[in-house]
């Protein structure tokens, strides 16, 4: 059976511990792991407990890796999840690995959505590309729904300011008016908006 001959620090930056075995095989792992798994210098592995700790070990891999993206910008659980599954994890395996990096904080989705929806706002982007790209992020239907209701409320006033900076002050004339619209639904503004905004008929 594998022994383990040594445990020590990875060094450096990283919070994890590298488990060194009898036949020169190592693992890298979270330190709060080896407590709970008896994972000490002198202890034996069965091939099932290999295995099991070799699971962990990715888990612990995805985790520090996941940590790395949301260094560079915020991700959605979704976002992460598939990117675990990507790296080697199973569903099951990411969903517990997601939900550890919520519970510390460093996911939310709620914080996420309403960052997305400012900075589409800012870009001057409608409620439809809000809610396209929440459900592209993974958002189930209902929470992409909500975000982009509150996000829709200013819309009337990013698309009259988004018309009058591309055309100037209204009137327009129908030229105009086409390709203003034209502008807006691409910006992910609905039908009714549009319509207001340059005085459409119903």
């Amino acid at each position: 059976m594998p022994q383990i001959v040594d445990v020590r620090s990875v060094g450096g930056r990283s919070p994890l511990a590298v488990l060194v075995f009898d036949d020169g095989d190592r693992l890298r792992l979270h330190p709060r792991r080896l407590g709970d798994h008896g994972l000490r210098a002198g202890a034996e592995l069965t091939d099932d407990d290999m295995a099991s700790v070799e699971r962990l070990a990715l888990a612990d891999d995805c985790e520090q890796r996941a940590l790395r993206l949301l260094a560079t910008r915020s991700r959605s659980t979704a976002d992460l999840a598939r990117r675990m599954v990507g790296w080697g994890l199973t569903p099951e395996e990411a969903e517990v690995v997601v939900e550890q990096l919520a519970r510390v904080g460093v996911v939310d989705d709620d914080a996420f959505a309403v960052a997305l929806s400012d900075q589409l706002r800012r870009r001057g982007h409608g409620h439809l590309r809000a809610r396209a790209d929440l459900e592209r992020h993974g958002f189930e239907d209902a929470a992409a729904g909500a975000v982009a209701q509150a996000h829709a409320q200013g819309d009337a006033d990013a698309a009259r300011a988004m018309v009058g900076s591309r055309f100037g002050p209204p009137p327009y004339d129908q030229a105009t008016i086409r390709r203003a619209a034209g502008l807006l639904a691409r910006r992910g503004f609905d039908e009714d908006t549009v319509g207001a905004v340059l005085g459409l008929p119903d």
